[in-house]
């Protein structure tokens, strides 16, 4: 049997200012929008009651579905602690970037926080860095060598 990835969903608390950040801070475009609620997305979920919104972003220049922003209205999603590199579930959304530090700037200038100096690969093919959106999800910005 054959996977293929679809997207990465990514539970947000404050829709608009996400939706920003990946639009304006990384070329992100949104391709759908919706207000999801009823019988499918309880089951899906396994939450009763469930109501969100959901926004599909996909890269600049292409049409296919990369990243999915989910706010939840009912029942509303806890403030959750920051999460560490080595804490068990997806880890980060790694990214590549055209220049590590534009991107950096703009991404500081809608929010995000530093976690570590740029840092060259051993064997020199990218420069990489952890920052965390303004939600606190790590994100790895990766430029790669010329």
């Amino acid at each position: 049997m054959r996977a293929g990835l679809r997207h990465v969903g990514l539970v947000v608390r404050d829709i608009g200012r996400m939706l920003d950040f990946y639009r304006e801070g990384l070329g992100f475009h949104p391709i759908r929008q919706a207000e999801e609620k009823g019988p499918f997305v309880e089951s899906l979920t396994g939450l009763e009651g469930a109501d969100l919104t959901t926004v599909k972003l996909a890269e600049e220049g292409s049409e296919r579905i990369v990243l999915e922003l989910l706010c939840f209205r009912h029942p509303p999603s806890p403030a959750a602690p920051p999460h560490r590199a080595n804490d068990p579930g997806f880890a980060h959304l790694a990214l590549t970037v055209a220049s590590l530090e534009a991107c950096l700037s703009r991404l500081t200038f809608l929010g995000a926080e530093q976690v570590n100096p740029p840092l060259r690969s051993l064997d020199g093919m990218v420069t990489a860095l952890y920052c965390r959106d303004p939600e606190g999800n790590l994100l790895e910005l990766v430029e790669e060598a010329p």
